[in-house]
């Protein structure tokens, strides 16, 4: 079986991709017979773009964090919401600076 391929804002490491780890653990392994893999990628408009190119079935990107709120996340949803993708939640993770 073709794993799933799940994509978020890279690189590895990233609060994204602890994030996406999270996502996966709700989301899919509920089902034992389901794999996975996780992609990084970069910019935001280039995880949307894969996630409606087929390339990605799923994509995990954040929404805001201490500073700012992303743009291009809201974009991208504000875009896409609906009518291709479905949006499945949010997660607040909590970040600590050194």
């Amino acid at each position: 079986m073709k794993p799933l391929v799940i994509g978020y804002l890279g690189p590895r490491g990233t609060y994204s991709e602890q994030a996406a780890d999270i996502f996966i653990e709700r989301e899919l392994k509920r089902e034992p017979s389901i794999h996975y893999k996780k992609k990084p990628l970069l910019p935001i408009p280039q995880i949307f773009s894969q996630l409606e190119q087929g390339n990605i079935c799923a994509a995990v990107v954040p929404l805001i964090n201490s500073t700012a709120i992303y743009r291009h996340t809201l974009e991208g949803l504000g875009t896409f919401n609906g009518e291709r993708f479905v949006y499945k939640g949010s997660l607040d993770l909590p970040i600590r600076l050194m």
